[in-house]
């Protein structure tokens, strides 16, 4: 677990028989890091997530993965990894742009790759959101016959339903994406993985690509939201 180095005031939520093997990041924390158990027979981060932005009451919950080991910025001459109250500034501000556009998910670039930002083009109202997404309200669902590729199939049903989610190209979290071990690998396997992304592709026809980048896999949502003009 690395995400509490940047958000030492973030709250760690585990399932219940697994709270004892995190003891010692919240020791390292000295207290200052809240610890909500959540019931262990809620397996797939689809279920987690939908149990999360209902447990707490906030307008606005903001889900980390917790392997998440910097926020690197895009934007500047220097593509230098921002310190914690960096890193809280520009989730806040996100979070208020997201709601003052009215969307109800909001989330960052996946790709620390500066040469895929258009610089013109800072954010976007059609890309989808996953490893740090947040939810403003509590009208979003998450699909639980998805257990692992969830995070798409939400972000598509808000596209069709609330016709904006809110994604901030300029700035990145940085983290392992499939190779780790615990917590949600426990039950994830190439063909679970492969029933998934075929019930995605059945389920949004064209509106979803899948395939394969740097021996991982790479999803892209086709979904416009812009007027073509042709001079």
């Amino acid at each position: 677990m690395k995400t509490h180095l940047l958000l030492p005031k973030a709250t760690l939520v585990v399932p219940t028989d697994e709270a004892e093997a995190y003891a010692p990041f919240v020791a390292q924390q000295a207290g200052r890091l809240d610890v909500v158990t959540i019931p262990p027979e809620l397996i797939g981060v689809s279920k987690v997530r939908n149990w999360i932005v209902r447990r707490f009451k906030e307008k606005v919950v903001v889900m980390y993965d917790d392997d998440c080991t910097a926020l690197q910025t895009l934007c500047g001459m220097r593509n230098r990894k921002l310190a914690p109250p960096e890193v809280q500034a520009v989730v806040e501000n996100t979070a208020y742009c997201a709601a003052g556009a009215g969307a109800r998910i909001f989330g960052f670039n996946q790709r620390p790759d500066p040469r895929m930002l258009q610089r013109n083009d800072p954010f976007s109202v059609v890309h989808w959101a996953g490893g740090v997404v947040g939810v403003v309200g509590k009208e979003v669902r998450w699909d639980e016959l998805l257990r692992f590729k969830c995070d798409i199939d939400a972000c598509l049903t808000e596209l069709l339903n609330n016709r904006i989610i809110w994604h901030e190209s300029r700035f990145c979290f940085i983290q392992a994406r499939d190779k780790n071990t615990g917590g949600n690998s426990l039950f994830r396997s190439p063909e679970k993985i492969a029933a998934e992304k075929r019930y995605l592709a059945n389920k949004w026809k064209a509106h979803i690509t899948i395939g394969e980048y740097a021996s991982q896999d790479s999803v892209r949502i086709n979904v416009e939201r812009k007027q073509r003009v042709e001079l």
